[in-house]
């Protein structure tokens, strides 16, 4: 104990104020930033979760056009019940792709359910690899959540970033195809 009296006794009383007040400043600022950082996270997240309903909603009226003999409603808050397509056209060529991607300003995807295997396969997309070439026939996870709420038959969003978010629509036995668009 006497070690530490000979170390602070040593110390000006305007040392130790001058010190105990910039720790406290400093303190202070470091909370406040934190606050302030996790304040605007929030709002980041939650206005990204909002884009990304909007643009599914466009997404799925894009495709409700698109689609002869497809059904879009939607819920009391605006946003899509559910959207059913008895049958599924092959997509030959991007536009339909293309105008979802024009419109939403994101990367999207078709995912066709390959029955026999129970995978979501992408048919088309607006993802580019290096080559340039579009990416297709790429599996979407069977552990991920989208693969997840998909098979269920219900709407995903997120907030990660490069995590697709997905419209499905069901068939006369189950989902067959589902839309995705990639922040």
């Amino acid at each position: 104990m006497s070690r530490y009296t000979k170390i602070f006794g040593d110390i000006k009383m305007t040392t130790a104020i001058l010190s105990l007040v910039m720790i406290a400043i400093i303190g202070s600022i470091t909370a406040v930033s934190g606050v302030i950082y996790l304040n605007l996270h929030d709002q980041a997240l939650a206005a990204s979760k909002e884009q990304q309903i909007t643009n599914l909603g466009t997404a799925a009226t894009i495709l409700e056009r698109r689609l002869s003999g497809s059904l879009l409603s939607w819920t009391e808050e605006a946003t899509i019940g559910s959207f059913q397509s008895w049958s599924i056209p092959p997509f030959y060529e991007t536009k339909t792709i293309d105008s979802v991607t024009r419109v939403t300003k994101q990367d999207a995807s078709i995912y066709v359910l390959d029955a026999t295997t129970k995978n979501f396969v992408s048919k088309r997309t607006s993802i580019a690899g290096d080559d340039g070439v579009r990416i297709t026939d790429n599996l979407l996870d069977a552990n991920s959540a989208a693969y997840a709420a998909l098979a269920a038959r219900s709407t995903i969003a997120s907030t990660s970033a490069r995590k697709p978010r997905s419209i499905s629509a069901s068939g006369s036995n189950g989902p067959v195809f589902s839309i995705q668009t990639h922040a």
